[in-house]
């Protein structure tokens, strides 16, 4: 089995072809929580006409699609990598999602994302609502990374890593 011979090829093909997983129908339908699914639809690989059965068996009461347009400038077959001003669009989408949340509004998440943190290449940032908000945070006081993390706007302020 490929699988058993490669299992690194075997994992990538699984990963860029999902079908051939397992099938998380079961699970989307015992979904009790809120969910937001975010969808591009220019998305050369994962069109949403082939994927919208998946959503469909989300319960009703639980799920919001939203979905996003790059307009005119995609062409099929082309990659253009990320769009300029689609990422920031959907980070401000999710931030306002996960910030609108019961567990959210009673204050446990808001503690956990506002946090002095490292970034994977080990810079010390600090996170507003998971935004970056300031870099290298040697030098301020505990005063300055309160007043970061009180940013009003995150996306505003962001520093882009």
């Amino acid at each position: 089995s490929l699988g058993i011979c490669r299992p690194k090829r075997a994992s990538h093909i699984i990963a860029f072809h999902p079908s051939y997983g397992v099938n998380p129908g079961e699970d989307l339908a015992r979904l009790a929580v809120p969910t937001l699914v975010l969808w591009v639809k220019q998305d050369q690989f994962h069109p949403l006409n082939k994927w919208r059965k998946l959503f469909d068996m989300i319960p009703v009461s639980t799920r919001q699609l939203e979905v996003y347009n790059i307009g005119a400038r995609w062409r099929a077959g082309q990659s253009y990598g990320h769009h300029p001003t689609l990422g920031p669009q959907i980070q401000r989408r999710i931030v306002d999602f996960l910030g609108n949340l019961p567990a959210v509004q009673q204050g446990s998440l808001e503690r956990r994302l506002d946090q002095v943190t490292s970034t994977v290449s080990g810079r010390r940032v600090v996170e507003a609502r998971n935004v970056v908000v300031a870099e290298e945070t040697q030098g301020l006081s505990a005063e300055e990374v309160r007043r970061l993390m009180e940013v009003p706007d995150p996306a505003v302020s962001a520093v882009e890593e």
